[in-house]
């Protein structure tokens, strides 16, 4: 079974963004919203096509997984 993960931070525009994971690989993301909250609703809109209750942390930029 998959697993998804979804992380939310603040780039060093000042603007949020978030990032999607399938099974600890990058599969999308967002990024340009005004607030915590609306990158976090974008996220779990893109994670609940997945699966029904998503997980969503709040990472600091620098925290953020390298792109492979």
């Amino acid at each position: 079974m998959s697993t998804y993960q979804g992380r939310v931070y603040r780039a060093p525009s000042g603007q949020w963004g978030f990032k999607y994971y399938i099974d600890d690989q990058e599969a999308g993301g967002g990024a340009g919203f005004e607030t915590e909250k609306e990158a976090k609703l974008g996220c779990q809109e893109v994670l609940l096509d997945y699966v029904a209750e998503p997980a969503i942390a709040v990472v600091k930029y620098e925290e953020l997984p390298p792109l492979a």
